[in-house]
């Protein structure tokens, strides 16, 4: 499990998305707050210069456009904004601008360009939110249509440039800060999914540390009484001889065929040889398979249903139909005996005559 977690880390380090940014800090309460501060030093600004309250309508709902746009900006939510959220923002920028050029048209005053240059803003930090296609031409469209009102009320040319900055600027800056955000941000991820994979591996081999510690300790625990008794002068008797086979077979079975390994087949497997059958065990050394519930009991009886002979119990290599098969030999009568992968089929491949 620790090694394919290692690999899926490995996975994740190299599809890093440059676009995922989050709310790119937009989706923070602080930065509502700053920017709806903004937007109330502008309205206070226009009540004092008599633009609000207005005899209109469009003049309010102009400002009114451009605290929903700061508003929709700054949805609490850690990604860019969603399509209609980007298109109603949009709609706020655009109309706002709009209104704010009539405005300056008649009263070319701050207040008026104010109304003007703030949803620029808006448009350029949609763009560093992660919306560049719809900052871009919600900024491409105030561009265009500030050229139009240009040609129409034949602004001169100081005016163009005072109007035509923002929006040049803004939409300058709003890709310049996304290229920012994203460089920084492929960064941080880089480093980041460097440490976790470190970790994973480091984990990985504190596993495969512990593992062989337990096997070393298991085969320890099994090798220890009769080593003990061997330093202590036993005899070795044929009752001796048998009980060293056994312990030996088990040590064997664990290493070479840790996948075969179940409390219920290896006491039968100890029952045989005790019986003096020889019992083989083989298969790819796997200790993340373990045998199935079914198959330890099907085996078992197997193994117990055996009097004389030989048995060779071997575990099938993932991918295949069979997951086990068991050969017994009974002094030239051989059998074999296969298990599917699913536990619930079992098929006699060469009976007994």
């Amino acid at each position: 499990m620790t090694a394919r977690r290692v690999r899926a880390t490995e996975r994740d380090a190299n599809d890093l998305a440059g676009d995922d940014l989050g709310g790119s800090g937009f989706e923070r309460p602080i930065t509502r707050w700053v920017l709806v501060l903004v937007w109330t030093t502008g309205a206070v600004h226009g009540f004092l210069v008599g633009r609000l309250p207005s005899d209109g309508p469009f003049l309010p709902a102009a400002y009114a456009a451009a605290l929903g746009a700061v508003l929709l900006l700054t949805v609490r939510a850690p990604r860019p904004l969603g399509r209609a959220s980007a298109l109603a923002l949009s709609a706020c920028v655009v109309f706002s601008s709009v209104v704010g050029l009539f405005e300056f048209t008649y009263t070319p005053e701050y207040a008026s360009l104010w109304l003007l240059q703030f949803p620029t803003y808006m448009a350029a930090m949609m763009i560093a939110r992660g919306n560049p296609w719809f900052g871009g031409i919600t900024c491409a469209v105030i561009f265009t249509l500030t050229l139009a009102w240009a040609v129409d009320v034949s602004a001169s040319a100081t005016t163009v440039a005072r109007v035509l900055t923002n929006p040049v600027v803004g939409v300058i800056v709003g890709y310049v800060w996304l290229a920012g955000i994203r460089h920084f941000t492929r960064r941080e991820r880089t480093a980041r999914d460097a440490a976790a994979q470190a970790q994973a591996r480091a984990d990985a081999d504190d596993a495969a540390i512990r593992a062989a510690n337990a096997d070393l300790a298991e085969i320890a625990a099994a090798a220890r009484g009769p080593l003990n008794d061997l330093v202590g002068g036993r005899e070795l008797d044929a009752s001796f001889h048998l009980e060293l086979s056994i312990r030996e077979g088990l040590i064997r079975d664990r290493i070479l065929a840790p996948q075969l390994r179940h409390p219920s087949l290896e006491e039968a497997i100890s029952r045989a040889r005790t019986r003096g059958i020889d019992v083989v065990l083989l298969g790819e050394p796997d200790a993340q398979r373990r045998l199935a519930e079914v198959h330890a009991d099907a085996l078992r009886m197997v193994v117990d249903s055996v009097d004389l002979g030989r048995i060779v119990i071997r575990s099938v290599p993932p991918g295949r139909a069979e997951a086990v098969t068991v050969v017994v030999d009974r002094d030239g009568l051989v059998e074999r005996i296969s298990f599917a992968a699913d536990p619930h089929q079992r098929t006699v491949d060469n009976p007994p005559n």
